[in-house]
C-alpha cells in the first residue's frame, strides 16, 4: 500500500543542547536543525544534524508534553532522551509553540515567552491593564497571525469579560504569555499596568498640583525637585536607576550618593477626570513617569527591592544567548577568511600537477 507523502509544516536552524552525564545541567551540542512533519493524521518534530543525520523524534501529542524557560525549548523524545533547543529568533519559537498547542488542544499548557521586567511589580487583582492580542491560527500548511485591537480592562477574580483574563495573574510589565482558550491558541502581551492604590494612600499622597505650589518643607538629606525642561530627563533618568538598588558597573560614578531609595517615590498625578472610573491608560503612564512627590520625615516612601534571583537568571539566559551569537558569528567568520586560502591552494595543487607532468613528459622524451 502507497503512504501519503510527508509535508514539512515548520521547519528552522536552532541550537542543540544535551544534559551532561549523571547531571542536569545542558552542554552545547552544536548547531542543527528542528522540522515539523506532516504524515496522514501524525505529526512529528524531527531533530538533525547539519549533515540531516536525524537526532530525535518527538510525536506532539500530550503524552510527550514540552516545557519552556525562555529561551530553552526543552523535551523527551521517543527513545528517552533529553534535548533543549534554542532559537535565534522569538518569531520563530512562537510559530512552533502555536503550532504545538493547536495540534493538542491542551489548555493547561501556558507558555511564558517573556518574563517582562523583572524589577517591575507582579500584577494583582484590582490592577488596570492594557493587554495586547494576538491570535494564531492554522491555514492550510501554514500559521497565520491576527492581531486584534488592545484591550482595557480592570482585573477582577470574581467575574471575566474574557477568558483569558486569569492568567494574567503574577505576570509582570512587557510579559509575554502563550495559551491555548477555545480551540484558538492567543498570545497576551502585557503593555501598560496601573496598580491598585487604596484609600489609605490617597489619604496620605496629595494631589500633584498642591505639590507644586507647596512643596515639602520638612528637610531631606538630598531633595529630590522638578528642574526645567533641560534637566528633567536627566532627574529622570537618576530617580529611575535609583529604584533599582544598587548601582553597578561604572554607574557608581554617575549616580550621586545622595540620591536614595527613600527620598524618590513617583506616583500618579490625579486630576478630577482620572478620578472617575473610566481612566485613560496612557495619560497615567505619561504621568507616573514625570511626577514625583516627595515623601515627608513622617511617612517615608519605601520602594521595593528588585528580585535579584530573577535578574540574576534573566542576565544569564542573555549572556547564554550571546555566547551562542558570537560563536555562530566566529564560526561563520572563519569560514568566510578561509575560502580564498582554500580556492588559492586548490589552484596551487593543479599547477603542481601540470608542472610534474610536463617534467615527467619531458624526461620520457629524452630517454627516447
Amino acid at each position: 500500500s502507497s503512504s501519503s507523502p510527508a509535508s514539512t509544516l515548520f521547519s528552522s536552524v536552532v541550537h542543540i543542547f544535551v544534559p551532561a552525564t549523571d547531571s542536569s545541567v545542558y552542554t552545547s551540542f552544536g548547531r542543527g536543525g528542528v522540522a515539523l512533519i506532516s504524515r496522514s493524521d501524525t505529526k512529528t518534530l524531527l531533530l538533525y544534524t547539519a549533515t540531516k543525520s536525524i537526532l530525535a523524534q518527538l510525536p506532539i501529542s500530550a503524552s510527550f508534553p514540552i516545557t519552556l524557560t525562555h529561551p530553552y525549548l526543552y523535551f523527551t523524545a521517543v527513545d528517552g532522551k533529553r534535548w533543549s533547543i534554542v532559537f535565534d529568533d522569538d518569531e520563530l519559537l512562537k510559530k512552533l509553540l502555536a503550532w504545538y498547542l493547536s495540534i493538542t488542544g491542551l489548555v493547561s499548557s501556558v507558555f511564558d515567552v517573556s518574563v517582562g521586567v523583572t524589577s517591575s511589580p507582579q500584577i494583582e487583582e484590582g490592577n488596570a491593564l492594557l493587554i495586547g492580542i494576538s491570535i494564531y491560527s492554522i491555514d492550510g500548511n501554514d500559521i497565520k497571525i491576527r492581531e486584534e485591537p488592545d484591550v482595557k480592562l480592570r482585573l477582577s477574580s470574581k467575574r471575566h469579560k474574557y477568558e483569558w483574563e486569569r492568567h494574567l495573574f503574577e505576570l509582570r510589565k512587557s510579559a509575554t504569555r502563550m495559551i491555548s482558550s477555545s480551540s484558538t491558541v492567543i498570545l497576551i502581551t502585557v503593555k501598560k499596568v496601573r496598580q491598585r492604590e487604596t484609600e489609605s494612600e490617597n489619604r496620605d499622597i496629595e494631589p500633584a498640583k498642591d505639590t507644586v505650589s507647596n512643596p515639602v518643607s520638612d528637610p531631606l538629606p538630598d531633595p529630590t525637585t522638578v528642574s526645567d525642561d533641560s534637566t528633567s530627563s536627566d532627574n529622570n533618568i537618576l530617580q529611575r536607576t535609583a529604584k533599582l538598588g544598587k548601582p553597578m558597573l561604572g554607574l557608581a560614578e554617575i549616580i550621586p550618593a545622595t540620591v536614595s531609595l527613600s527620598a524618590v517615590d513617583p506616583s500618579l498625578e490625579r486630576t478630577e477626570d482620572a478620578e472617575s472610573k473610566d481612566f485613560d491608560l496612557m495619560q497615567a503612564v505619561v504621568t507616573e513617569e514625570s511626577t514625583v512627590v516627595q515623601s515627608t520625615a513622617d511617612q517615608p516612601a519605601t520602594v521595593p527591592q528588585p528580585s535579584y534571583a530573577d535578574f540574576h537568571r534573566v542576565v544569564g539566559l542573555e549572556m547564554d544567548r550571546l555566547q551562542i551569537r558570537l560563536e555562530s558569528s566566529f564560526s561563520r567568520m572563519i569560514q568566510e577568511s578561509l575560502a580564498p586560502i582554500k580556492d588559492q591552494l586548490l589552484r596551487l595543487e593543479a599547477r603542481q600537477d601540470e608542472i610534474l607532468q610536463l617534467l615527467s613528459d619531458k624526461k620520457s622524451n629524452n630517454d627516447e
